[in-house]
């Protein structure tokens, strides 16, 4: 059995400029979703998974997120005090997870930003990467595709199905072979190609599992400028050949909550 995956990174580096004037003073993945930031979501999912040490990678000032996840014993105190255990519970839940927080500097895209944490996972036979503003109903399939990295170990992307008129906007995969209905093994992935020049229909989504081979590959990159949001997927998709690439297909809606329409469909 392979080396179980206990350790992921968090990209939350985005201006958040779609949600602007509210992310101007709000840290976007701190933006909340009935009652609890987006960010939470993920974290939450993770923790189901089994991970315990999560890096996260923000832009200069992302305080409000290290505030969040910090401990505040005078309200756990005063709600200890007060026998509020539900609210004690939502507000200490994190309190065994072990979180880094690396800054990015100057952002050049999400390689870059897994490359900000090169010096924490360079180590790792592989690690969780996702989105911050990427969280799905009921929950995302993270533990599922760590369970099948147990039995298929290699590099994942979650996939979505998405409509033709769409698929211009994501990373699409070409399919090599089925290892079963949702999971499936890749020869390729194409960054937003034209829609008569789609592989298929299944989108590269996150969570992604990014394997030592992916991580090595990033780190041969010269220093990307911020316009190369997209170079992640296909960092992933040049490792087909060097390691085995998965897709993962997911059943659950995804929402991505860095834009209004997201944002709104989420609560």
């Amino acid at each position: 059995m392979n080396k179980p995956i206990t350790k992921a990174v968090i990209l939350a580096a985005g201006w958040g400029t779609r949600l602007l004037p509210a992310t101007k003073s709000i840290a976007k993945p701190m933006l909340p979703i009935v009652d609890r930031p987006a960010i939470d979501y993920i974290i939450q999912d993770l923790v189901d998974a089994g991970i315990q040490d999560i890096i996260i990678v923000g832009k200069q000032s992302f305080d409000q997120i290290e505030t969040y996840l910090d401990r505040n014993l005078e309200l756990e105190h005063m709600l200890t005090s007060e026998n509020k255990t539900d609210y004690l519970k939502a507000i200490t839940k994190f309190n065994d997870i072990h979180f880094t927080f690396v800054r990015q500097g100057q952002m050049g895209g999400p390689g870059d930003a897994v490359m900000a944490a090169h010096h924490l996972i360079k180590d790792e036979d592989a690690v969780v990467v996702f989105y911050s503003d990427d969280i799905a109903y009921p929950r995302t399939c993270i533990k599922a595709m760590l369970a099948q990295y147990q039995e298929h170990p290699g590099a994942y992307v979650s996939l979505q199905k998405m409509p033709l008129e769409k698929i211009h906007n994501y990373g699409v995969v070409a399919v090599e072979s089925d290892v079963s209905d949702r999971l499936k093994k890749l020869k390729a992935i194409v960054e937003k190609p034209a829609r008569a020049e789609a592989p298929s229909q299944l989108a590269v989504m996150t969570p992604n599992i990014v394997t030592r081979e992916v991580v090595e590959i990033l780190a041969k990159r010269p220093k990307l400028n911020q316009k190369d949001h997209s170079i992640l997927s296909p960092a992933i998709g040049e490792a087909i050949g060097i390691c085995p690439v998965y897709g993962y297909l997911a059943e659950e809606e995804w929402v991505e909550t860095g834009n209004k329409l997201g944002l709104l469909k989420a609560q």
